[in-house]
């Protein structure tokens, strides 16, 4: 099978290697998390050991005690020589942090796991290994792993972009576009076996139906607003009787399996967080297309922003939506360095009034901080201090 190179988690791997610190690798199910695994693993060559838990050669081992998969990996391994211990899906397995912690301790182990769900490290393991360990989180492809992949030679760059934007970017969907076939029903299916795997049967869920109209409703208001109280009293009004609390649980499963994010909303004057209101996004903007059909002309620009947002992800920055007084602004983002930055999203502004009420937001930030403005329109300028920045350079920056 054709493989997409993700040479930006590839290189973090290497950056991690041989460090006392168990490398886990996180993100939703089929954004390649094991595919890079095994192309990292095969760049070592000697003294590797790998063991997929989703994997029919190893069935066995779910039903084993966290010691027998433990002895199993220790015979294995050689104490005069580094050894490199790769387990992919490992929370498939009952007490999976025990068996962790105690591979750890062993000096000659160098250990990389992989997970599909945010439970993994908000259980037991981030108490056990605090401090032991470091997160590399996957996402489906950015436009420049994207953008090198397909061929470009059959659209113009906005329609290229905007195909981006619409639809799926996961790396298995990407290589059927790139074989010219429609891999609608691959994204369908997936979504499904995503909510069934790490949703349905991790948790209670009393009405499947009341939980898709939760998850309808997130995918229809990617970039917008919303509380569990709002979610809930706009479907008990539609006549799906259904109280916050089990909204809030809904968000919370559908967040832990990176299916969204919570995103939340900082106060810019006053500089702390607020605690109502909300935005969320979506792992994949193809999901939405998926459950809710065709688009409609006014949703290409809560996507960008749905895009832009993956990609400050990406960037290893903290991402909160900005509220100054009554204007908002898209992203309000805190680098590792210490600096803040403002991003404000649009599909366009070539109109006059569009572009007013965009700048308008940034304007009324009284500090020295970077703010950009993001759109498809060619060119870059800058608006009294403002840039204004071409996305799709952006994104390939």
């Amino acid at each position: 099978m054709t493989n997409i190179e993700r040479n930006t988690y590839i290189d973090l791997l290497n950056k991690y290697k041989n460090t006392d610190l168990i490398k886990v690798i996180t993100g939703v199910r089929r954004s390649g998390k094991s595919t890079i695994l095994n192309t990292y693993a095969k760049s070592i060559k000697n003294h590797t050991i790998q063991i997929n838990f989703e994997s029919r050669k190893y069935a066995n081992f779910l039903n084993k005690d966290w010691t027998e998969i433990y002895d199993y990996i220790i015979q294995k391994c050689n104490p005069k020589v580094n050894n490199y211990i790769f387990l992919d899906e490992v929370q498939n397995i009952k007490n999976f942090e025990r068996l962790l912690d105690a591979l750890y301790i062993e000096k000659y182990i160098d250990l990389y796991v992989t997970g599909s769900n945010a439970y993994m490290l908000s259980s037991e393991l981030g108490t056990i290994l605090t401090g032991r360990y470091v997160e590399i989180h996957v996402l489906p492809l950015s436009y420049f792993e994207f953008m090198n992949f397909i061929d470009k030679s059959k659209y113009s760059n906005l329609n290229f972009f905007a195909d981006f934007v619409c639809n799926s970017a996961m790396p298995q969907s990407t290589i059927l576009k790139s074989r010219s076939i429609d891999s609608s029903d691959y994204i369908k299916d997936l979504l499904l076996s995503i909510i069934e795997k790490d949703i349905f049967i991790r948790h209670t869920i009393l009405s499947k139906n009341e939980f898709y109209k939760v998850a309808d409703f997130i995918f229809d208001s990617v970039g917008s607003e919303i509380s569990p109280t709002n979610i809930a009293n706009t479907l008990t009004s539609n006549g799906t009787k259904i109280d916050k609390q089990t909204v809030s649980k809904y968000l919370q499963y559908l967040s832990e399996s990176y299916v969204i994010y919570k995103v939340p909303r900082f106060d810019i004057k006053g500089k702390n967080l607020l605690k109502t209101l909300d935005k969320y996004y979506l792992v994949d903007t193809g999901f939405r297309m998926s459950k809710l059909g065709k688009l409609k002309n006014n949703d290409r620009g809560h996507l960008l922003e749905n895009i832009v947002y993956l990609e400050l992800l990406r960037r290893n920055k903290t991402v909160y939506v900005g509220k100054n007084n009554n204007f908002e602004v898209d992203f309000v983002v805190q680098t590792k360095e210490g600096d803040t930055k403002y991003y404000q999203v649009s599909w366009s502004v070539e109109n006059e009034d569009t572009l007013k009420r965009e700048l308008q937001s940034l304007q009324k930030i009284k500090d020295n901080f970077e703010k950009i403005l993001l759109t498809t329109d060619f060119g870059s300028v800058t608006h009294e201090g403002i840039n204004q920045i071409n996305v799709m350079d952006w994104l390939c920056n």
